[in-house]
């Protein structure tokens, strides 16, 4: 048979069976589309939180638990990255402070709860306990009052835009108490929204709730549960000896056992896709 002579015979057998060969292509389709819309949203992810550590200061070097194969899985913006068991403690943040290699230091601390207000709950929002500094290293700006410091009262929070107005309906609600986990919190300050839902903590910070680690801690029988570490280095011209520094000093905290990760804020966009391609 001839080249065209096969051709016919199979344009012959595709009409013979339409509806197997429409859903056939269909499933094609789909699965190129759906592998197209993932490895785009992958990179959109990328290209994202790349453009927002070049806004911040250079220098920013970020912790988190698990070794480096673990953090090619469960990166930044993974979802299920900050539900992940943590050997963070607040050892670790006074062992950097300590070596006086940063500008400013901040401990992220995940707290399960909700937040609300009589009948209104925030939807999705991750109550946070941090320090001052976390506030200077993301470069957050309020849109009324103060961030959380050491001089505030332990049962205070400051709420991300959209948080404040899933509970309250507006972001003019200082002074107002709502239910933080259970107990009253007083509202001390609002963000500016920030849209960037996707960012290098891997939080979305308009949603947020932020305690004092006083208070997370308070949460959780006095013990600091820290989820990640986010610094700046003194000298951003050496943040690679910086970060090997806290790598070494880590190392020996932890007895030899590397179930953490130093990543330098120009490497943490190279991780945000792994979730993607895992999928994928």
């Amino acid at each position: 048979m001839t080249v065209s002579a096969y051709i016919r015979e199979g344009i012959t057998s595709l009409r013979s069976t339409r509806v197997r060969t429409g859903l056939t292509t269909l499933g094609i389709i789909i699965g190129v589309l759906s592998i197209t819309l993932v490895m785009s949203l992958g990179e959109g992810a990328k290209r994202t939180i790349a453009n927002q550590i070049t806004s911040l200061d250079k220098g920013i070097i970020i912790v988190k638990p698990g070794g480096v194969d673990q953090q090619a899985a469960l990166s930044s913006y993974n979802p299920f990255s900050i539900a992940s068991t943590s050997t963070l403690t607040e050892r670790d943040l006074h062992s950097i402070n300590d070596l006086k290699v940063t500008s400013a230091a901040a401990p992220l601390m995940f707290i399960n709860g909700s937040v609300k207000f009589n009948n209104h709950t925030a939807k999705y929002a991750p109550i946070i306990a941090t320090s001052p500094e976390f506030a200077d290293l993301l470069k957050l700006k309020l849109a009324s009052g103060q961030f959380v410091s050491n001089e505030t009262n332990r049962d205070t929070v400051v709420l991300g835009h959209e948080a404040a107005l899933d509970v309250l309906g507006n972001d003019q609600v200082r002074g107002q108490v709502i239910q933080v986990k259970g107990r009253p919190h007083t509202v001390i300050g609002v963000l500016d929204q920030t849209m960037a839902p996707i960012n290098a903590i891997g939080v979305n910070l308009d949603r947020s709730a932020f305690i004092n680690l006083d208070d997370g801690k308070s949460f959780n029988q006095g013990i600091a549960q820290i989820s990640q570490l986010i610094m700046r280095a003194s000298n951003p011209t050496t943040t690679s000896q910086t970060a090997a520094a806290i790598d070494g000093l880590l190392l020996k905290n932890h007895d030899g056992e590397r179930d953490f990760s130093v990543i330098e804020g120009k490497d943490v966009a190279e991780n945000t896709n792994a979730f993607y391609n895992i999928i994928v």
